[in-house]
């Protein structure tokens, strides 16, 4: 089977809006996860962070366009961590890491990814 990548599917996306894109399927995600594992309904999930039911589905749509410090608050009532990871481009970083940019720890898992994009090497 041919691998086909997003840049030739759509070739006029830039990098810039693919990692962007990157990053906010990884925060949602992380965000899905934590809610999962606490076994609560996006309502319940909304009155634990203090937020509306509507912010949390749009936080798991990948429809808020995050700040930094708004991350940093979202992982602060969840009990996470965030690193963010820059590399030059073009840099050879790992085969088993592809678009890993942004992975959210819980500080109890001894620094065990909650999700990430790519095998943490």
């Amino acid at each position: 089977m041919k691998e086909v990548s997003i840049k030739t599917m759509l070739p006029e996306i830039t990098d810039a809006e693919i990692s962007y894109a990157n990053m906010r399927s990884e925060i949602a995600a992380a965000i899905i996860k934590k809610r999962h594992e606490l076994c609560m309904d996006q309502k319940s999930f909304a009155e634990y962070v203090g937020v509306s039911q509507g912010m949390v589905s749009r936080w798991e749509k990948m429809q808020c366009n995050f700040s930094l410090k708004t991350i940093s608050e979202i992982c602060e009532k969840l009990g996470l961590e965030v690193d963010l990871r820059t590399y030059k481009k073009g840099t050879v970083r790992s085969k088993e890491i592809k678009t890993t940019v942004l992975i959210a720890y819980s500080p109890s898992s001894k620094a065990m990814p909650i999700y990430s994009t790519g095998k943490v090497v």
